[in-house]
């Protein structure tokens, strides 16, 4: 199936390395960058919202994607189209939570929460208006946790603010350099939420960790220097995976995080690509979706091409599928 610029779906997972093909289907998402995914661990999903898409249009759908039934457009009506927003689940209040991002009049800084079948604005205040930053959720805590991003003008942020069904604190104005284009993530092994890689001008591949008090930076040598790279905490290990993002190019490698430090992974995996969003999911692995791929184009090309509006995951085995890569609009890497 095509989408406009040529874009093809195709959906391919790898499960104990057994190939499942999805069912082939007639609605499936636009190939798109700049969205927000997470894993609703309640139903099993994975939610994906807005973007933009090979045209340049910023996007406010909402889907949800799962091993059996494949994509599915929820009827919810809600936050504004944007891009470089914010998204975590919230496990004990059952809610996804939406903060800031850019829409086609500036940068944003509400906050919204999805329960599965309707969105609701939720009139508080909080950060500043923000845009690529990076969210997650600490079920220990049970505080959505959001830190750094890029302000009106491109301004670095470095502070770090906590959201618990009720209102939001700034919870630290210390800690790692003021980021962008970070991944973040929750390492249940250690009970910490953890930001890796970024740019405050110079591309990073450091780790900090964060108990709910104080930041601390992770002694790790080998870390690969990313951003716009995914990661998730692998809870059947007990560690951290990234894949691609922006290095000295678009990336496609497979990179673990544990006791021992950094692993690259002999791992097959989906094309090169960065801006793209990644969840674990215990019966399938690091399921990947979208971005803008072109492997071997540099960073500093101006040209970028939009990968298939597919998802792809890398199996139990450390090994992954791979999603067409056709030809599509065109971006700058955004730091």
């Amino acid at each position: 199936m095509r989408l406009g610029w040529g874009l093809k779906v195709s959906c391919l997972a790898i499960v104990l390395s057994d190939p499942i093909r999805a069912a082939a289907q007639d609605v499936v998402p636009a190939a798109r960058n700049g969205f927000q995914m997470a894993l609703d661990t309640r139903r099993g999903t994975v939610v994906v919202f807005g973007g933009s898409d090979s045209t340049w249009t910023r996007l406010g759908d909402t889907w949800a994607w799962d091993r059996a039934s494949g994509w599915r457009r929820l009827p919810a009506s809600g936050p504004a189209p944007r891009i470089d927003a914010h998204m975590a689940y919230d496990a004990a209040r059952d809610r996804m939570v939406l903060y800031g991002g850019v829409s086609d009049t500036g940068m944003l800084g509400d906050t919204w929460e999805f329960d599965g079948a309707a969105w609701t604005l939720r009139h508080v205040s909080g950060p500043p208006a923000l845009a690529r930053g990076a969210m997650t959720y600490d079920p220990l805590r049970r505080r959505t946790v959001l830190f750094g991003g890029r302000l009106e003008g491109n301004a670095a942020f470095g502070e770090t603010w906590e959201w618990d069904g009720t209102a939001w604190e700034r919870a630290a104005v210390d800690g790692p350099p003021p980021l962008g284009a970070h991944a973040m993530a929750y390492d249940a092994g250690r009970g910490r939420v953890v930001v890796f890689g970024g740019s405050d001008g110079t591309t990073h591949g450091d780790l900090w960790e964060w108990d709910g008090t104080t930041w601390r930076a992770v002694k790790a040598s080998g870390g690969p220097p990313r951003l716009h790279t995914a990661m998730a905490y692998d809870t059947d290990r007990q560690r951290l995976l990234i894949f691609g993002g922006f290095g000295d190019e678009r990336e496609g490698d497979t990179w673990a995080f544990d006791a021992n430090g950094w692993t690259r992974l002999d791992a097959e995996g989906p094309p090169a690509r960065a801006e793209h969003e990644g969840v674990y999911m215990p019966e399938l692995g690091f399921v990947i979706f979208g971005g803008i791929g072109g492997q071997g184009m540099r960073t500093s090309d101006r040209s970028k091409l939009m990968t298939s509006g597919c998802s792809t995951a890398l199996g139990s085995l450390g090994r992954a599928t791979s999603c067409p890569e056709q030809s599509g609009g065109t971006n700058a890497q955004r730091g």
